[in-house]
């Protein structure tokens, strides 16, 4: 309530997780919660923090282009983070609780984990636990090139998407967008291709 805009988003899938390897568990997480349900009827809900405020860091390796850079996302490192997290599983819960829900048969039990058990079920620790357990970085990420006005230290693109201080190279992708976007990614990425579109076509005129 009063907030801006929002900060949780909601994905219910209808299946199991699956393949544990899409989220990276550890085995003894994967064996727990994750193998025994992926034969089992039922669905999901995948909780989104859409505002995190750790930020994150991209550093090169080395000096070799074709080595991969050095990514630390510094995830949770905010406690408002993993508070908004709890939050939303507590919006999550009420849902679930409602008759609807329950006609379905839906249950959060299956979610009383060992690796938390030193923890009251449903409790804000155990939940916090869990989140420490099984929370990742999902796949839309933005902002590591950040898009901003000439003099901006912090910009590494200006408004026309070309890098500062080097010539002839341009970025036109979801990295470019000076903060992280509410939900999905698709519609501003599309947006920010067409409004570079638009610019090479101008460009191309005013060349020939």
């Amino acid at each position: 309530m009063g907030k801006e805009r929002p900060d949780i988003m909601m994905f219910l899938i209808p299946t199991t997780l699956g393949e544990s390897i899409m989220f990276n568990y550890n085995e003894s997480v994967s064996n727990e919660l994750i193998n025994p349900y992926m034969k089992t009827p039922g669905f999901a809900v995948l909780i989104f923090l859409l505002h995190p405020r750790g930020t994150g860091t991209v550093r090169l390796r080395n000096t070799d282009p074709f080595d991969s850079p050095i990514l630390d996302t510094n995830h949770l490192t905010n406690k408002q983070d993993e508070d908004d997290l709890l939050a939303g599983i507590r919006m999550f819960e009420e849902l679930i609780s409602t008759e609807v829900m329950k006609s379905l048969g839906a249950d959060l039990s299956i979610n009383e984990a060992s690796f938390c058990s030193h923890h009251q079920f449903r409790s804000d620790d155990f939940w916090r636990c869990m989140i420490r357990h099984i929370a990742h970085n999902f796949y839309h990420s933005t902002s590591t090139c950040k898009m901003g006005i000439k003099g901006d230290p912090t910009a590494v693109v200006d408004l026309d998407l070309r890098v500062q201080g080097i010539k002839n190279l341009r970025v036109c992708d979801a990295s470019v967008f000076p903060s992280v976007t509410s939900a999905n990614t698709n519609a501003p990425v599309m947006a920010i291709a067409e409004k570079f579109a638009d610019m090479l076509k101008k460009e191309r005129k005013t060349f020939t």
